[in-house]
């Protein structure tokens, strides 16, 4: 069957009243698109002028009477089919509402922070969220059905997440949904990194890769798990940490980087102490630290310390840090 074949028999089988469900659905859909106004009309043609032949086939009518008649049952027939119009927008309008009243009961907040600065934020169910320098959260002020859902837009958040075990919580980052009921954990999203990085400090997590292009991809973690997921290849790796410092050591001040590259620690940096920090030539940016430096520890020390331990000197020009070689 073709598909103006399947167009026509939809349309008999609804002015038939002879629709299941599905079929009533499909109609209405082809309608709403547009897709079978023209089949419409001439199929309500055919069922005019088949009722009026039958009508008068034994009769011998006046021709200007037969004609108005005629017109007057396809106007009416055009009627008709605007009634079917307006009965598909009245159909698909109930079957969405609930979806869109509940939405626009909703109200987020964004909350942003700026180089050097870490927020603390307190949902509306005792969750407690903090929130690491350059970073972006979107949240409701009030959690709604039977998900708490937040969406880390980038950056960083270490998650207390208040138990409730009939409402899981999901932190949305990019493709990848972290699920809990009560638990603790850290969520890495920065736009410079290849990969997202989620640790568990306390309970047990879900994480959700919704690649693109590939089927979801589900991790179960517990505390002392780390899994770093890479943006574009879907690849996991997995990790143990320290969970007193690795995850979060950062919402005290303490930086911790293990094995990172220079380039990313220069991100870390900057954004910390609201600083730019650059390199004389890219090769440098390829080089890995391993330290630990506490929250007191000022930036200058910092640098020193990544410049004796690698090599390495630098120079500060218009409030810019250069990394070189020595």
């Amino acid at each position: 069957m073709d598909e103006k074949e399947f167009q026509q028999k939809l349309i008999q089988r609804y002015l038939n009243n002879q629709c299941t469900d599905e079929e009533l659905e499909a109609f209405f859909h082809l309608i709403e698109k547009g897709l079978i106004t023209d089949t419409l009309i001439q199929e309500m043609d055919v069922v005019l002028n088949t009722d009026e032949d039958s009508n008068h086939e034994d009769e011998q009518p006046d021709p200007e009477l037969k004609r108005r008649k005629l017109n007057l049952m396809r106007l009416l027939g055009y009627a008709a089919m605007l009634l079917v119009c307006f009965s598909a927008c009245f159909y698909f309008f109930q079957h969405r509402i609930h979806t869109i009243n509940t939405a626009a009961l909703v109200k987020y907040d964004t909350v942003e922070t700026q180089r050097g600065e870490i927020k603390r934020i307190e949902l509306a169910d005792k969750s407690v969220l903090f929130l690491n320098a350059h970073s972006r959260l979107r949240y409701p002020e009030k959690f709604n059905g039977n998900i708490r859902q937040v969406d880390l837009l980038e950056g960083e958040a270490y998650c207390a997440i208040y138990h409730d075990k009939n409402k899981p919580f999901i932190v949305r980052s990019g493709n990848i949904n972290t699920q809990v009921l009560g638990t603790a954990f850290n969520i890495s999203f920065y736009k410079y990194l290849k990969s997202v990085s989620i640790s568990v400090t306390q309970g047990k997590v879900s994480v959700i890769n919704f690649g693109q292009n590939r089927q979801p991809a589900k991790s179960i973690l517990v505390a002392g798990d780390k899994i770093s997921i890479n943006k574009l290849s879907g690849k996991t790796t997995y990790s143990k940490i320290d969970v007193a410092d690795d995850a979060m050591g950062w919402t005290t001040g303490k930086l911790i980087f293990d094995n990172k590259s220079l380039s990313e620690v220069a991100h870390v940096l900057s954004d910390r102490f609201n600083t730019e920090i650059g390199f004389a030539d890219n090769s440098i940016m390829r080089y890995h630290v391993t330290a630990t430096f506490n929250s007191t520890d000022r930036l200058s020390d910092i640098i020193k310390m990544l410049c004796i331990s690698n090599k390495l000197k630098y120079r500060t020009t218009d409030q810019k840090i250069v990394l070189m070689f020595n």
